[in-house]
């Protein structure tokens, strides 16, 4: 009987981790069955079986039906992406049943991660700093006079020869961040086709918008880093990196690296946050061509299917980790290929 993996309610991308798996003839011994509050995701036409999640009920709830459904299923593996501290803190129950569990980061790590302010701290230790991994420079604020205050500061010590910038402490896809300019022509960016003007503002409009916030929320002011952006989507095992495939961005391209800082930086990361599974890092080179950590997600990014295309199939090698199996059959990942993607449409209902 095939081992079954169980993915629960996650990104849109699940389905492509589903279809790079199942069209690996080292996937054979597997079925995947994925699980999704809504009935027409394009997970349903790509897994082996399909549960719809609930949608309304509790933290402890909710893992007692993922245990529940788990056993009637008899599932070997589940890779959770939904209420992973709840199920967290079941892990013994499910233990206890013969169910392997794969939760990228444990409750507190991932509170760590989630927040880009606390991230950037814990990454100045002198443990990470030694081993190489470079933070970016960036002033805290909430209100609009923390705002000034630290615009002025960056402003005037050097850091702004390319511009600043800001972003949310927490947030993803890149939600709230903005280039903002002095002078800045906001209207022109509202009509302008160009895909970049929708992440720039004037000052004086981010200001106004600033003082205008019922709830303000912690935010980070940055120097904008003008370099290459890179995309490390790598595989851990209880906090041992197994394989990392680095994107480097290139306009509309994308040019896999196998050998790069960024990778060495998800290393030391995956270790000291001890991670498990499918992961993330970004970074963007300074103007010194540094290449600076900006974020490391405990999920699996937009990208991966672009990754795998260096000749690793990361997910499934996810899951051989998850299962305790062999990683040996893996390919090492071919460097220098240039990637990119294009959309696909899927019939949802027949």
């Amino acid at each position: 009987m095939p081992a079954r993996i169980w993915f629960t309610k996650g990104l849109s991308n699940t389905s492509d981790a589903i279809s790079i798996m199942r069209a690996d003839p080292a996937a054979q011994g597997l079925s995947f069955m994925a699980s999704h509050v809504d009935t027409d995701n394009p997970v349903r036409q790509i897994a082996d079986e399909f549960v719809q999640e609930p949608a309304d009920l509790d933290d402890s709830d909710y893992a007692q039906w993922v245990l529940e459904t788990a056993i009637q299923h008899q599932v070997a593996l589940i890779v959770v992406q939904r209420k992973t501290d709840a199920v967290w803190a079941f892990r013994t129950e499910f233990a206890a049943q013969g169910v392997r569990l794969q939760i990228t980061a444990a409750p507190e790590v991932r509170a760590l991660l989630d927040n880009k302010i606390q991230f950037q701290i814990d990454i100045r230790s002198p443990e990470t700093h030694h081993a190489g991994v470079i933070g970016h420079v960036f002033r805290e604020y909430c209100t609009l006079a923390e705002f000034d205050a630290a615009w002025s500061d960056l402003s005037t010590n050097g850091n702004a020869s390319h511009g600043l910038c800001v972003k949310p402490a927490q947030g993803i896809f890149g939600s709230g961040f903005r280039r903002v300019q002095p002078g800045l022509d906001d209207m022109a960016q509202i009509l302008s086709y160009d895909p970049e003007a929708g992440f720039r503002i004037s000052l004086a409009a981010y200001r106004n918008a600033l003082a205008a916030a019922e709830k303000p929320v912690p935010q980070l002011l940055m120097p904008y880093l003008p370099g290459i952006e890179r995309s490390v989507d790598f595989v851990a095992h209880n906090g041992q990196m197994l394989h990392a495939v680095c994107r480097a961005k290139l306009g509309k391209s994308q040019q896999i690296e196998i050998a790069s800082p960024s990778i060495e930086m998800a290393r030391v990361l995956a270790a000291r946050y001890q991670l498990d599974g499918l992961c993330n890092l970004q970074t963007r080179e300074n103007s010194e061509g540094q290449q600076t950590i900006l974020e490391i997600n405990p999920r699996m990014s937009g990208g991966m299917a672009m990754a795998c295309l260096a000749g690793v199939n990361l997910p499934l090698a996810s899951v051989f980790a998850g299962l305790g199996w062999d990683q040996s059959g893996f390919n090492e990942p071919l460097e220098g290929a240039f990637v990119g993607t294009q959309s696909v449409a899927r019939l949802l209902t027949s």
